[in-house]
């Protein structure tokens, strides 16, 4: 991961106007949070996924959702959905 305007911002505030850390901790410190953020990236992106193939495999199209319906509503009623595909296809493999 690059380094963001507010990591640098920080390591300079820290290494130049305010040195009370020692620059190996902070370069550490810079470190574990990269690394860190790369590997949030990669299962943020990997949950994304599998959510995108669950919706196909649902067969959950893009619809206009009312206002009035809540993320619970629709959570459970993908569930359900999800209960019932499983369901029929438990059903056609006995």
């Amino acid at each position: 991961m690059p380094l963001s305007v507010a990591e640098l911002r920080r390591l300079l505030w820290r290494l130049v106007w305010q040195p009370q850390l020692s620059p190996a901790y902070l370069l550490n410190w810079s470190a574990w949070r990269r690394r860190h953020q790369a590997i949030a990236q990669f299962y943020h992106f990997k949950r994304r996924a599998l959510a995108m193939q669950l919706r196909e495999l649902l067969m959950v199209h893009l619809i206009e959702v009312p206002p009035e319906v809540t993320v619970a509503k629709l959570n459970y009623l993908l569930y359900v959905k999800m209960v019932f595909t499983i369901s029929l296809l438990w059903l056609s493999t006995a």
